[in-house]
């Protein structure tokens, strides 16, 4: 079953809470069954004229709620897409805003028998393999502290952007730095 609740409307927002369940198997003297489970999770989506802006979800499963979003609101599974950030606008972003790696991923590597690596800690820029990757692939996950706000998040291609310091940013900063610099990465 899924609901929506909480519903506000203001300009070209919706806010709400989508509340789902899901079936969780489990063990239980030795047969499986299926037990459910609820999800609810918090949404911003905003929508511009005659087309949809961007999602926000406020926690892990935004995937779930788009899809669920879509076949409620609009009756099919095209309207919320998924965004992309390309690897150069990535690169771009984390090198002007990133006070500090701690965690990077690259993919595409020219490297041969490694198509893939990452990289964890506090000086990783200073890392040499680092500069290997850096020049021979193209980052699409990282983890960084951003100089202006202090804040930790994860951000990737996939325009997925995670805030680890919830007790320093509150929600409205939040979709305002989501709007302001991350929106403009995505295509």
């Amino acid at each position: 079953m899924t609901t929506i609740h909480e519903v506000h409307a203001d300009g070209n927002e919706i806010r709400g809470e989508i509340e789902y369940d899901f079936l969780i198997p489990i063990l239980y003297h030795g047969q499986m069954r299926q037990v459910p489970q609820t999800n609810t999770r918090r949404f911003c989506l905003e929508v511009k004229s005659t087309a949809i802006g961007s999602l926000v979800v406020f926690e892990t499963g935004q995937q779930t709620v788009a899809e669920k979003l879509n076949r409620i609101l609009f009756g099919n599974d095209e309207a919320i897409r998924a965004g992309k950030i390309s690897p150069e606008k990535l690169r771009a972003f984390i090198e002007a805003n990133a006070q500090v790696e701690f965690w990077v991923w690259w993919k595409n590597l020219k490297i041969p028998f490694l198509s893939k690596a990452a990289l964890r800690g506090t000086d990783l820029a200073q890392a040499s393999d680092y500069q290997r990757y850096d020049k021979l692939g193209q980052k699409y996950y990282a983890i960084i502290k951003l100089k202006k706000r202090g804040w930790t998040i994860s951000i990737s291609e996939d325009a997925a952007v995670l805030l680890f310091s919830t007790s320093v940013a509150d929600e409205e900063s939040f979709l305002g730095f989501l709007r302001n610099e991350i929106e403009p990465l995505v295509k």
